[in-house]
């Protein structure tokens, strides 16, 4: 018995240690790579616990029962004693007999099983062997028996008695001692589980915070390059607009420079721009401004020798009166764009030669401009009813004019000419004198009431290749004859024809 307590104790302080353990594993909160062997520790103590005390109950249990068969058989003897010392009684005493019961003591048996851990750590499983105790059975048979035996009768089942309150004591210590490491196993695991779990939280929460803080520096390097990529394009849109700006700023103020100075000088020109009457009443050699427009125009002299750049001869006029613009400095570009109706503004002298009053360049040779928006076509004049009075006919000089019902006059050559006969009854002349050639002006005569006017084809106006240079060499004399042209003077009406037409 007492070493069975022996073991007991033993055990309780095995599962006691077990417990202290738990719970300072339980402040420290191990990782779960410790926690599984303490587990694993745990479940051996426990086995090794559970055997020992198996061991020792098996041993006690080994130990009481002998006792209790040994004593059984002096109970024997000392009732074969008394029955020896009893008198013979000769009344016939009913036989007793008395059999001692038979005591079958078998210890419980116990089975100790450690709970599966559900960890890293191995299942333990103990299971203490089967301890059967069976005490032997007890005879007894008395003849005759007086009081005195079956006192020893009942001293037998008080042993037997405290044989089986000492087995069922050590079975509900065991089973009391299995319950406790169960318990104690059953928090060990809680608590491996549960730090397993704090764990595997932990560590997975310092993998997400590490990825979040790699995924923020990343976002946080794209965005300082973005933003410093951004920051430089804005740099350089900022640069480029800036330029485009000043450019821009310079260009509207060249150009609003520019178009102040055409402003000014337009206003200028204008305020000195003349009509026709100012132009007819102005001084020979007067400086001159005149707003006119193109009717017809010479072949350009490229390179003009007397001024020293690129010239043209003009008829222009306006709605008061005719214009004649002689050399007048145009450049070829501007030359083409002078077709007929084509305003522009000139500035020059008054000048006169033969009787021509006509525009010559000024000082500065001031090129001709157009004027866009408006133009003006005039129409011949028909002054042929007037050819006689020469004051009323200058009042048409280089206007377009026309004459109808002229008669052709044969032309007589001049002094020094060599034509035959025949050629001196033609109706033209090469030059004035008829020294020219085919490219040469024409010249040739046309009557009136009797009186016979000189008319000119001019070659730098109508060349040989136009329609009235070719109808003015088919002309004969008496032919009736309608005309246009540019009331051109040269001591005396000498009208520059642009068309002939044979009646």
């Amino acid at each position: 018995m007492k070493k069975f307590r022996v073991a007991v104790a033993a055990l309780l302080v095995t599962a006691l240690a077990l417990t202290g353990c738990s719970s300072k594993k339980k402040e420290t909160e191990a990782p779960k790579e410790t926690q599984a062997p303490a587990v694993e520790a745990a479940s051996e103590a426990v086995s090794e616990a559970a055997a020992v005390a198996e061991t020792q109950a098996a041993a006690v249990v080994e130990t009481e029962a002998p006792a209790v068969e040994t004593e059984a058989p002096v109970v024997e003897t000392e009732a074969a004693a008394v029955e020896t010392e009893a008198p013979v009684v000769e009344t016939e005493a009913p036989v007793v007999e008395t059999e001692a019961p038979v005591v079958e003591t078998e210890a419980p048996v116990v089975e100790t099983e450690a709970p599966v851990v559900e960890t890293e750590a191995p299942v333990v499983e103990t299971e203490a062997p089967v301890v059967e105790t069976e005490a032997p059975v007890v005879e007894t048979e008395a003849p005759v028996v007086e009081t005195e035996a079956p006192v020893e009768e009942t001293e037998v089942v008080v042993e037997e008695t405290e044989v089986v309150v000492v087995e069922t004591e050590a079975v509900e210590n065991i089973e009391e001692l299995l319950t406790e490491a169960e318990e104690v196993i059953g928090e060990a695991m809680t608590e491996a589980e549960e730090a397993l779990t704090e764990a595997e939280a932990e560590e997975k929460l310092e993998e997400l915070l590490t990825e979040a803080e790699e995924a923020i520096g990343e976002a946080m390097t794209e965005a300082e390059e973005a933003l410093a990529e951004a920051l430089t394009e804005a740099d350089e849109a900022a640069a480029a607009v800036e330029t485009e700006v000043e450019e821009a700023i310079e260009t509207l103020l060249t150009e609003a420079e520019e178009a102040v100075e055409t402003m000014m000088t337009e206003a200028e020109a204008a305020s000195d721009v003349m009509n026709y009457g100012d132009y007819a009443v102005a001084e020979v050699d007067d400086p001159v401004v005149i707003e006119t427009y193109v009717q017809a125009k010479q072949a350009l002299w490229e390179g003009n020798t007397n001024l020293g750049c690129d010239t043209a001869t003009l008829y222009t006029q306006d709605e008061d009166g005719g214009y004649f613009l002689y050399d007048i400095p145009v450049s070829p570009e501007v030359y083409e764009r002078l077709e007929e109706g084509t305003k522009i503004r000139v500035s020059g002298y008054k000048s006169e030669w033969a009787g021509e009053v006509e525009v010559v360049a000024d000082d500065d040779l001031t090129e001709v401009e157009i004027i866009e928006g408006e133009k003006y076509v005039a129409e011949p004049v028909d002054i042929t009813d007037i050819l006689d009075a020469e004051e009323e006919v200058k009042i048409f000089m280089n206007q377009k004019v026309a004459f109808t019902g002229m008669t052709v006059e044969a032309v007589a050559a001049g002094e020094g000419s060599d034509e035959t006969e025949a050629e001196a009854e033609a109706a033209f002349m090469y030059g004035w004198d008829g020294s020219g050639s085919e490219g040469d002006d024409l010249y040739f005569s046309a009557s009136k009431d009797g009186k016979v006017y000189t008319f000119v084809v001019e070659s730098y106006l109508c060349g040989p290749d136009s329609d009235v240079y070719k109808a003015v060499k088919e002309l004969k004399a008496g032919d009736t004859i309608d005309m246009e042209g540019f009331l051109y003077w040269y001591e005396g009406m000498q009208p520059h024809i642009t068309s002939v037409t044979v009646k």
